[in-house]
């Protein structure tokens, strides 16, 4: 579902919106299926050393310490500050949302009305295969009217999404393989071998299912965040609605 770009389908749906575009799934059936025991217990594991509590920001600056690279992603019209201004801003009103967000979330009437409960940026997911997270620029547990939804949020300005999966699977070691197989079974598609989706938007929306089925949500959504005008490539977000038996919707302007 997005404002200018979108889909929308019951369990699933994409969009695209910030400043301009978003882009959002949604999977009304978290957690693993259709996978084999090691990957339960290597993820129940990583879980346990997940963290459990979190401070509090004291503004946009209390992000910056959270990057990778503060002196090169802490900057004007670079994602990770512009995600921060824009939902720092947004926790002043009443929704506690951007006005974009909302937008796209109020095309559908399963997110109508939601409002932010509670957000941590720089969010850390572990997954099955290999010892590295996914990190997720803000992780968002929304209010819905039926209950609650878990949002990973992905900014981006001028940032590419990274390689295909098929780029990603090149020399793939078996964790790799592991860990594809996981996030496949997690969004409930068959196991990939080889595709044109971009891997960063395959994790990062698993990641959002996995933490909605953490806290017992029945919804779990990815938005991408976008804050420069222009087309950015919009076909790597399209591709991910027949990946999940996605329906489009008509394109819209805010």
């Amino acid at each position: 579902m997005t404002c200018d770009d979108s889909t929308v389908s019951p369990g699933w749906f994409p969009s695209v919106p910030s400043v301009l575009h978003h882009s959002s799934c949604t999977y009304n059936q978290p957690g693993l299926r259709n996978h084999d025991s090691r990957l339960t217990i290597e993820l129940s594991f990583a879980l346990i050393r997940m963290k459990r509590l979190y401070v509090p920001t004291t503004g946009p600056s209390s992000w910056r310490a959270l990057l990778a690279d503060p002196s090169l992603q802490w900057k004007r019209e670079a994602s990770a500050m512009e995600l921060a201004i824009s939902w720092e801003i947004a926790a002043l009103t009443a929704r506690g949302l951007p006005a974009e967000v909302s937008r796209v979330l109020d095309t559908c009437e399963w997110t109508r009305n939601a409002r932010l409960l509670f957000a941590v940026p720089e969010h850390r997911v572990a997954l099955p295969g290999g010892g590295r997270a996914s990190q997720t620029d803000l992780w968002a547990v929304l209010g819905l009217d039926h209950g609650w939804a878990s949002v990973s949020v992905e900014a981006k300005a001028r940032e590419p999404f990274g390689p295909t999966i098929s780029d990603w699977l090149r020399e793939a070691s078996p964790g790799k393989r592991m860990r594809l197989d996981a996030l496949s079974a997690t969004l409930g598609v068959p196991t990939i071998d080889t595709s044109e989706l971009r891997y960063q938007l395959f994790h990062r929306a698993a990641s959002a299912v996995l933490e909605a089925s953490r806290i017992g949500a029945r919804t779990a959504m990815l938005v991408v965040q976008k804050f420069l005008p222009g087309e950015y490539r919009l076909a790597g977000l399209r591709g991910v609605c027949p990946a999940v038996q996605c329906e489009p919707v008509p394109r819209r302007r805010m």
